[in-house]
């Protein structure tokens, strides 16, 4: 992961203080982020959201946020985040603001998508389908498996302990 740190001092969510890291993430210098809004960072249709964010319980320093969102960069194109901020508390015990961290989860995102897409193609399919591990053991079938062989998935899985996929299939 690629991670960048930023901290927000008022209730507004200006940002006060950005890494070089955070700037190469945005796509901007780091003397344009601070200063400027952390609605910014996310879709116009979300910045509404910050509001929402820097909503942390002020009576519990304790308390954070942690979400993966949608995040924009300054030339407009999106990127997936994982942030994780908390209330900024110094050494007198006065809260400052918000203390945070993005890790760049695009890639992360990305496989979740394709694994959902498979999921659904297996449950969906017309076609028999059986999951099998590298040795040929049947790890899973889908329902047309079922219904085209007879067999159940607790027969299968039952079966899978002894017999291979070829065994199945003719």
């Amino acid at each position: 992961f690629r991670r960048v740190l930023f901290r927000s001092v008022n209730e507004r969510g200006c940002i006060t203080q950005a890494n070089q890291r955070m700037a190469e993430m945005f796509g901007c210098p780091v003397n344009s982020l601070i200063g400027s809004d952390c609605g910014n960072l996310l879709p116009p249709e979300h910045r509404g959201d910050i509001c929402q964010l820097l909503q942390i319980d002020t009576a519990d320093a304790e308390s954070a946020l942690d979400s993966d969102r949608l995040f924009y960069r300054s030339d407009q194109t999106s990127f997936w985040g994982h942030l994780t901020a908390r209330r900024f508390v110094d050494t007198h015990g006065d809260q400052s603001g918000l203390v945070g961290v993005i890790a760049d989860i695009t890639v992360r995102k990305a496989a979740e998508e394709k694994n959902q897409l498979a999921a659904s193609v297996f449950l969906h399919a017309r076609e028999g389908i059986t999951i099998t591990a590298a040795d040929g053991t049947i790890i899973d079938v889908n329902d047309a498996f079922t219904r085209i062989t007879g067999y159940s998935r607790e027969e299968v899985q039952q079966a899978a302990r002894i017999a291979h996929a070829d065994d199945f299939v003719s």
